[in-house]
């Protein structure tokens, strides 16, 4: 669980950031965001959550890093062809608490 929260924070949110949620991405951060994505597309084909047989705090620590990405619609149609990392973010979405959770959540514009 903790290795999946500190890669969410030091690399996911980071390149997330810097290459697909920048308004002008950073040079190189896009496509080395689309392959950190690819990656996690890559484990899930094979893993419902990312630790265990339910979610956990690692699933909800990765999904944050990507509400953002997923919210945007112009940004997640890039999404379309990571279906295992779409599939899980679904997953985790509509977990009763994490409805709970998000329910007045509303991103910045």
């Amino acid at each position: 669980v903790m290795s999946w929260m500190v890669t969410a924070e030091t690399d996911l949110l980071p390149l997330l950031a810097a290459g697909k949620l920048a308004p002008r991405p950073q040079p190189g951060a896009e496509a080395a965001a689309q392959r950190s994505l690819e990656r996690l597309n890559r484990y899930l084909r094979d893993h419902t959550f990312l630790v265990g047989e339910r979610v956990s705090l690692a699933d909800l620590s990765v999904f944050c890093c990507l509400v953002g990405l997923y919210r945007d619609t112009q940004r997640s149609a890039g999404l379309r062809s990571l279906t295992c990392l779409t599939r899980w973010y679904n997953t985790v979405l509509h977990q009763p608490p994490v409805q709970t959770a998000l329910a007045d959540f509303k991103l910045a514009p």
